[in-house]
């Protein structure tokens, strides 16, 4: 009697484990699926978002170097000044190899990251429209994941631009559409008044 007492203990047991490693395993299935759609946005948002992630909370060494060891190319690396066109002061530096171009302003130009000219028109529409160029092509095969375009922005411990850096702009027309658009995105933001957007 005790051991068919056991026998429906363990067959009742057993009962339970599976349906809760069924319920388990339908739960991994989910957070799977909730993985592969954060995944999905973060490479719609493009690099960015990783170098946002990797950056380091405020108060924690602020205006320590994001880590690039693939970042910036060095050799060959030519310097060109960012000059306002209105009255020749000098917006920026520009600091161009042959796989990324890297943009520091002036120490007098400030450019808050969230402004509208500088966020909505320069890296939305001109970067992101050319990083969507660029995944469309992974999509067909014509161009590697890793050789596609990206951007990474360093920020100040007040929200203002302290180092852009593109990777992989790849062609000399889409590099004379970024000078050209970055010298026209600090000339503007530069001359608003503090405190506007």
């Amino acid at each position: 009697m005790d051991k068919e007492t056991d026998v429906e203990r363990l067959a009742a047991l057993k009962s339970y484990l599976e349906k809760r490693l069924a319920a388990l395993e339908s739960k991994v299935e989910l957070y799977k699926e909730y993985v592969s759609a954060v995944d999905s946005v973060l490479t719609r948002s493009s690099f960015k978002v990783a170098a946002e992630l990797l950056k380091e909370t405020p108060g924690t060494a602020r205006g320590k170097p994001i880590e690039r060891e693939v970042v910036k190319e060095t050799a060959g690396a030519q310097n060109s000044d960012l000059v306002s066109r209105a009255d020749g002061s000098k917006l920026g530096l520009m600091v161009i190899s042959k796989t990324s171009v890297t943009i520091t302003p002036a120490e007098n130009t400030r450019i808050p990251v969230d402004s509208g000219t500088f966020n909505t028109f320069f890296i939305r529409k001109i970067l992101n429209n050319m990083i969507e160029k660029d995944e469309d092509q992974v999509k067909l095969g014509k161009l590697s994941e890793k050789d596609k375009m990206k951007y990474l922005i360093e920020k100040n411990s007040n929200g203002t631009l302290k180092e852009l850096v593109v990777l992989n702009y790849r062609d000399e027309n889409r590099l004379k559409q970024i000078t050209t658009t970055v010298r026209w995105t600090l000339e503007k933001v530069s001359q608003k008044p503090a405190g506007t957007k």
